[in-house]
């Protein structure tokens, strides 16, 4: 006997063996299987086979064709969370005749499926299925406000949120909070990551603009007189135009400060100092010295007194100036020497003046005192010059006459010199033993004509031809020699 090998197959048999009887037998089977001693293609069932042997003698034999339970695949998937995400497809088998072929985890995407398995007799069954998935979680920008004023932070971002697996959550970055809506956002970049109830994710970005800063300008004219006005012209840029605020303005002298308003609302003000001249009016009191002058428009003034004068400035502007005149006295001056008229080898002459504190001035001078040496011979005008408080000033002159002392003729030596070459050229050598300061020629009209600190070597190019004298003088002042000398 061979049993069905697949649940709902007619593949059994059974054969019947007979002994006994009269051979010469045959087979009968019902309610199928044919006359033959095996009966094929039988599906389960109960199955009886009678025999007849030529005698007509009878028996029976009963078969129980048995089949397995139907083969039978089945199968479970894991819900795909994301959109494009994968599902594990277990699939397991029962009934059929076991060990089988085709159970197992598999990897499936979204659709149908269907997944063959067979048993031990090779019966066949399929484990099919469909699985879904979400549709793709899509994050969008559905508003945007820009920050309206440069450097404000009042600008928002809205996002749009379609498919996925709704009761979503928000999250801004790098600020803007939880929420669909971010609000009070500074000029930048923001991204807002939206996840759904199945932590699916997905991102939108957003750049929030500012516009430049709005920037107020002005410029405004001169005021060419006092108690003038002047045209400030106010201009803006940057920030959205159009502007209000700006125009031409009449602006009085002082500090101006003019708002502008662009099309967003934003403000800025320009500010500015507009100067004028000052009043060329009033009370003035100047002092002058007398024998000075002072000047007022076109008007000179020398003596004490109050005047008045209109004034037209080179701008056209005229105003009122009236003048209180002081005019302070010079300083009264008196000088002495305690002598006027001295020897050219004579000491310094002390020079006195009233008052005090003035300076001297002329050849000669040393300080307070006159030096006849130094001046020379000759009238020398000495000027003693002083400055009071009031700065004025006054001088006064004492004449010193310096004399030779000597007829030209005397050519004293009380110190011993000589000089070579005599008569000279151009140079003249000095020999002494004496110890003297400086040098002095006379001519013979008594003028001092050149002078030198000590040497012995003199260079006398520049004198004319005619007959000197060559004084030694001491650091005194004193000449202690004298002598004659003639250039050729």
């Amino acid at each position: 006997q061979t049993n069905v090998s697949c649940n709902g197959l007619s593949n059994g048999s059974a054969t019947i063996a007979v002994s006994g009887g009269t051979s010469g037998y045959t087979y009968s089977w019902s309610p199928s299987g044919g006359t033959g001693a095996t009966a094929s293609a039988l599906s389960a069932g109960t199955y009886t086979c009678s025999v007849t042997d030529t005698n007509s003698c009878t028996t029976a034999q009963s078969f129980v064709i048995s089949e397995p339970a139907a083969l039978m695949a089945m199968s479970s998937s894991t819900a795909i969370l994301c959109y494009g995400g994968s599902s594990a497809v277990t699939v397991t088998a029962m009934d059929g005749t076991a060990p089988y072929t085709g159970t197992g985890i598999y990897t499936a995407s979204a659709g149908s499926y269907a997944y063959p398995v067979t048993d031990a007799n090779g019966c066949s069954a399929s484990a099919t299925g469909t699985i879904t998935e979400p549709s793709l979680l899509s994050a969008t920008a559905s508003a945007q406000t820009n920050v309206s004023c440069n450097g404000l932070s009042n600008g928002s971002a809205t996002i749009a949120v379609s498919g996925g697996t709704s009761g979503y959550t928000y999250s801004w970055s790098p600020s803007g909070g939880t929420g669909v809506t971010a609000s009070a956002l500074s000029a930048g970049s923001y991204t807002c990551s939206v996840t759904d109830a199945n932590s699916c994710t997905a991102e939108q970005s957003f750049v929030i603009t500012q516009p430049n800063a709005l920037m107020a300008m002005s410029s405004s004219t001169a005021i060419l007189c006092n108690g003038g006005s002047s045209t400030v012209t106010v201009t803006a840029m940057d920030g959205t135009a159009p502007y209000t605020g700006t125009g031409i303005f009449t602006a009085s002298a002082g500090s101006y400060a003019y708002p502008v308003t662009d099309a967003n609302g934003c403000s800025a003000s320009t500010t500015g100092t507009i100067t004028e001249p000052a009043a060329i009016t009033g009370i003035q009191s100047p002092s002058i010295c007398f024998g000075e002058n002072y000047q007022v428009g076109t008007s000179t003034y020398t003596t004490f007194g109050t005047y008045t004068d209109i004034l037209t400035a080179a701008n056209g502007c005229d105003s009122t100036v009236t003048t209180n005149l002081t005019v302070n006295s010079l300083p009264s001056l008196s000088v002495a020497a305690a002598d006027t008229n001295v020897c050219v080898s004579s000491s310094a002459v002390s020079l006195t003046a009233t008052p005090i504190g003035g300076a001297w001035s002329g050849l000669g001078i040393v300080g307070s005192n006159f030096s006849p040496s130094a001046a020379g011979v000759g009238t020398h005008i000495i000027t003693y010059t002083y400055t009071d408080i009031n700065a004025c000033s006054n001088t006064a002159e004492i004449t010193m006459v310096v004399d030779l002392c000597t007829g030209i003729n005397a050519a004293s030596n009380t110190a011993s010199f000589t000089v070579y070459p005599n008569p000279t050229n151009f140079s003249l050598t000095i020999n002494t033993s004496v110890n003297y300061s400086s040098i002095q020629i006379i001519n013979m009209l008594g003028q001092l004509v050149f002078t030198k600190e000590k040497s012995t070597l003199l260079n006398l190019t520049s004198l004319p031809s005619g007959i000197y004298f060559i004084q030694l003088v001491d650091n005194k002042g004193s000449v202690i020699g004298k002598e004659k000398f003639v250039k050729e």
